[in-house]
């Protein structure tokens, strides 16, 4: 597996289309609804073989923060810890850019894998499920 940093909302229409795919097959989905943000954002991909399997996406950057806004891995890959090692790469990539704060918005599905993700970990938690991972305390 490999990861890109900077693919284009086209390279990700194809997991957008899964996902859209696994919403319309669901009952009472909570998780999120597309890959995008508004604004200026940043897609990194996980890649196997030629094909992207999951993706973040990164926006509100600024200076000494960013926001990891979605995360979404195609449900034949999940289970395989590509979650958790994009998650990885973007406190990576945090690290590089000193983006020294990343804000996570925990909700729907998702909490039993961030549960998972930041047990042990030092995190700021605010109201309404926000969470800041601070880059320097890894």
């Amino acid at each position: 597996m490999k990861f890109i940093v900077g693919v284009s909302r086209s390279d990700l229409e194809g997991l957008q289309a899964t996902l859209t795919q696994e919403i319309a097959a669901s009952h009472g989905w909570s998780g999120i609804m597309d890959l995008w943000c508004v604004g200026e954002s940043i897609h990194m991909a996980a890649v196997v073989g030629a094909e992207i399997v999951g993706a973040v996406t990164i926006c509100d950057f600024s200076e000494g923060f960013c926001e990891l806004h979605k995360l979404y891995v195609a449900p034949n890959y999940r289970r395989r810890d590509i979650a958790r090692r994009l998650v990885g790469e973007v406190e990576r990539l945090a690290c590089e850019r000193e983006w020294f704060e990343i804000g996570i918005e925990i909700s729907g599905g998702s909490k039993p894998f961030w549960l998972q993700y930041l047990n042990g970990r030092t995190v700021e938690v605010h109201p309404d499920d926000k969470v800041i991972i601070n880059t320097q305390s890894r």
